[in-house]
Parts: structure tokens; C-alpha cells; sequence
């Protein structure tokens, strides 16, 4: 996800992210081990460490006002016409640029209905990486999805060095096809002097971006400003509200299964069930970086608190690499009663069924929390050490009346929160469902039929089933044929 100031890959935030509370003898053996190391350290290598620090905080700025200055150079130096000062009044072709982790994407999905419903004959695309074109299947509101691996602020293509950013950008097959397709509006969700640099590339001549987050407003028309203590889907939207939308729609990720996807996910639970439904829990140990996860030993406590005979089904679900964590967390759950797994790490399509056929979700700040959104599920969000502040969270990326976050509050709680805290709220959602009985009770969520834009349904219906009907035509926007094939979803 983007970060925050003070959250961990912030700029000017190390990767670690800040220092972790002592936790148990384990946290208190490393910290003593640590302390031990620096003491025994020769005193002229330890007199030069706030200087190394120094140099390397400093070293960050210096490499983020270079990069600043390079792209309003280059903007200064583009042929005359490679601006404009104005966005066109009905932009044939709008170019929005997302190459970040999926939670990022999922977050900001309602932009592409606010725009869709602006330009309703524009051909509107979505620059993602590759790992990210499942989410934006069957999406109505967007021409198509286009590929954009960019190297920056995404944990997909590693750390990167500036020279390979610059390769990429001056270089790549991706960037001199987007050159070719002549988009005329261009935003850099994120908003990164590296978007805007390839952005001012792809020869887009009117280029939005962020203000004050990592240099997201040079050589750009127009920008929004980052606030932390705005929803970061919100903050999309002022996109569109820069561009003339008045009318935009709710702040809640958008995802579109197909009848066949929906109908798997349900089939899924009720093979478990061999009798009367039951609560149904999706709990996601993994994702995002380890200062951020609430600890392994937890989540095993709690799905171990969950099992009862008769309780809720319970499904863990990892990603790739988290083979093992999911292994031990539902091995604690079965030891009281079934809890189920998958053989292999589902991909993201099979997670958004299940997910929108489930009751509850239980995750770490993840990209579950963003998918239980999607389809109107309720889920507790348990944080890790590297977050301050539960509400902060909450605010930026948490959705009122469904996701709840806990963890470390300044001034209320220096601690993050214990398996039998996460318990107790777990099982006050689970009461709240079963008392509220009908559709939540259910799982069945919102439904949305998108077999073309005029047939989207109400704002608030922005998960569920896609009646997608035939897939279209994404060619270039300059072979765009006539409004009704722009407004076929995304295949």
C-alpha cells in the first residue's frame, strides 16, 4: 500500500519501519543480543554511526530533490505542445497510472467509475502492474487494462536503482506503447516523480499527480494534495472532482466476480457444511512487511480461540511464501476443531469468490481488508508494531461501518493488541451477524450487473456478480469504435 507519513516505505521512512515494542522473552533475548553487539563495537565505529545515519537521511533527500529537478527539466526542455494548461473539455482518452501492491489499486477503484460516469465516451485505461490485472477483470467503468511494470513502490520488482527506473522509463516496450496510443489526460494516482517522468514520456500532454507525498507534482497541470488523515480512495476521487465530477461514487473498493466465479466460492463453503450454514471466517496471517503483520503466534491463538465443534467454518488463507504460515495457523485451529485449507496458495480471482461467500474476514492491514470492502463483508484488522495509531489507520485506509482496526493508540495503548482482545472483537462481529440475520447473515453481499455502463445499478451495490456478457474490444483510443463497444467491461 502507499504509506503514510511515519509508516514503514514512507518516504524518508526506513523499510523497517519504526522500533518494535519488546515483546516476550524472545523480543528480550534479541534486544539484549543487539545492545551486547554495539557495546563490544570498536568506540570509533560507534562514534560514526549518527554520522552514517546523517549522511544516509540526507543522502534521501538530496536523491529526491535530484529527481525533482530532473523531471521539471526535462519538462522545460519537451518540444513546445507537449503541455497543455488545460484539460480538454470531453478528453477523447484518459490514462490513470496504479503500478503499486493490490491493496493500492483495490483502494482506488471507485476512480474509474467517477470518471466513466464524467466521460461516458472516453476510452479510459489503467496502467497496472501484471500482478495486478485480476483485480480489474470484468470491470465496466474501464476500456481496458494496460501493463505497467514500473520499478517504483511496489514490492513486485524489488529495489531498484534510479538507472534502472530511468532504463524503464526512456527504454521500455510498455512506455513507447502507451507513447503510441497518445493518451490526452494523464494521473499518476500515487503520484511519484518517477509517474510523472513517464507520464511526460508517453507524451501525455495534460498530467495530474500528488502534491507533497514523493515529488508527485513536477511537471505536472494539475495536483492533489496528500493528507494523511484522508481516505486514500478518497483522496482518488479528487481526481475527478479537479476535472468537473460532481456526482461521485461511495468510497469502497469495486470488484466484479462472474456468475461462474461467484457460484465456485459458494460451493467451496458449502462443501464443508454438512449440515445447517454456519458462520463463515476468512483468516489471512500473511501480507505486507513483517513489522506490520500482527505476530504468526497470535493469529495460531486466535484461530485456536475461534474452533468449537458447531462454530464457525473457518478458512486460513496465505499467499505465496506463506505456505508455512498458513500451515501452522490452521493446524492450531484444527486441533480443536476443523478448520480448513487450501492445497495451494489461491490465486486472486479464487480469493475474491471465497471471500465474497464468507461472513467475516480477520487479517493484517492487507489486501483482504480492501477485498472484504469490495463485497460489503465486515473485518477486524489486526496491526502490527510498525503502526502508532489504530484510528490513523482506521481514517486512511479502513471503511466505517464494516472494517474494524486494532492496535497501538498514542496515549491510550503503546501495545499492539492481544489475542484475547482480537477474540473478543471477532466474536462481537460474529454476534452482530447472527443477530442482524437476512442478506448479512447470508454472505450474500451486494450484486452488481455490468453488462454495460447505463446498467451499473446504484452507487452502493459495488461488489458482487458481473453480468459481464462478451468481452470487449481494447484496441488503441485512436481505433475506438462506437460508445456502446467503449462500455464493455474489461475481460
Amino acid at each position: 500500500m502507499s504509506r503514510a507519513p511515519g509508516e514503514p516505505g514512507a518516504p524518508g521512512v526506513p523499510a523497517g519501519g519504526p522500533a518494535m515494542t519488546d515483546r516476550g522473552p524472545g523480543a528480550a533475548a534479541t534486544a539484549a543480543a543487539a545492545a551486547t553487539t554495539a557495546a563490544t563495537r570498536p568506540a570509533a565505529v560507534r562514534a560514526l554511526a549518527p554520522v552514517v545515519r546523517t549522511g544516509r537521511r540526507y543522502g534521501r533527500r538530496l536523491a529526491v530533490a535530484s529527481l525533482d529537478l530532473a523531471v521539471r527539466g526535462a519538462a522545460a526542455l519537451a518540444p513546445r505542445g507537449a503541455s497543455a494548461k488545460a484539460p480538454p473539455r470531453q478528453p477523447r482518452s484518459l490514462f490513470v497510472l496504479r503500478n503499486n501492491d493490490v491493496g493500492d489499486l483495490l483502494a482506488v477503484t471507485p476512480l474509474f467509475e467517477a470518471l466513466r460516469r464524467l466521460f461516458p465516451e472516453a476510452w479510459i485505461a489503467a496502467g497496472v502492474g501484471d500482478w495486478n490485472l485480476p483485480v480489474l477483470r470484468h470491470n465496466p467503468f474501464l476500456s481496458e487494462a494496460l501493463t505497467v511494470n514500473a520499478p517504483w513502490h511496489n514490492k513486485y520488482q524489488g529495489r531498484r536503482r534510479p538507472w534502472h527506473r530511468l532504463l524503464y522509463v526512456w527504454r521500455s516496450a510498455e512506455v513507447r506503447e502507451l507513447a503510441r496510443r497518445r493518451f490526452e489526460v494523464g494521473i499518476d494516482v500515487l503520484g511519484s516523480g518517477w509517474g510523472s517522468l513517464l507520464m511526460l514520456r508517453a507524451g501525455i500532454p495534460y498530467r495530474m499527480g500528488v502534491r507533497g507525498y514523493a515529488g508527485g507534482d513536477a511537471a505536472v497541470q494539475a495536483a492533489v494534495s496528500f493528507d494523511p488523515a484522508e481516505h486514500v480512495g478518497r483522496s482518488a476521487l479528487r481526481f475527478a472532482q479537479l476535472l468537473g465530477a460532481a456526482w461521485l461514487p461511495e468510497v469502497r473498493p469495486q470488484l466484479f466476480l462472474s456468475a461462474a466465479e461467484a457460484e465456485a466460492g459458494e460451493r467451496w463453503w458449502s462443501a464443508g457444511e454438512a449440515s445447517a450454514r454456519r458462520p463463515r471466517v476468512v483468516i489471512g496471517p500473511g501480507g505486507g512487511l513483517a513489522a506490520k503483520r500482527w505476530p504468526a503466534a497470535s493469529f495460531a491463538a486466535l484461530a485456536a480461540g475461534l474452533a468449537a465443534p458447531g462454530g464457525p467454518s473457518l478458512l486460513v488463507i496465505g499467499g505465496a511464501g506463506e505456505r508455512e504460515l498458513a500451515a501452522d495457523v490452521t493446524a492450531a485451529a484444527a486441533s480443536v476443531a476443523p478448520c480448513r485449507g487450501l492445497a495451494e496458495p489461491p490465486g486472486l480471482r479464487e480469493v475474491f469468490s471465497l471471500v465474497a461467500a464468507c461472513d467475516l474476514v480477520v487479517c493484517n492491514s492487507s489486501m483482504l481488508l480492501h477485498v472484504a470492502a469490495a463485497f460489503a463483508k465486515p473485518a477486524v484488522v489486526l496491526l502490527g508494531p510498525a503502526f502508532s495509531s489504530a484510528s490513523q489507520h482506521q481514517r486512511q485506509w479502513g471503511y466505517a461501518g464494516l472494517s474494524t482496526s486494532l492496535g497501538r493508540e498514542p496515549g491510550a495503548s503503546e501495545r499492539i493488541c492481544e489475542p484475547a482482545e482480537a477474540l473478543r472483537a471477532v466474536r462481537e462481529r460474529l454476534a452482530a451477524i447472527a443477530g442482524a440475520g437476512g442478506d448479512e447473515a447470508a454472505g450474500t453481499g451486494g450484486t452488481r450487473r455490468s453488462g454495460g455502463h447505463g446498467n451499473t445499478g446504484g452507487a452502493g451495490n459495488t461488489g458482487g456478480v458481473a453480468d459481464t456478457g462478451g468481452a470487449g474490444d481494447t484496441g488503441n483510443p485512436g481505433d475506438i469504435g462506437s460508445a456502446g463497444e467503449q462500455r464493455r467491461s474489461v475481460r
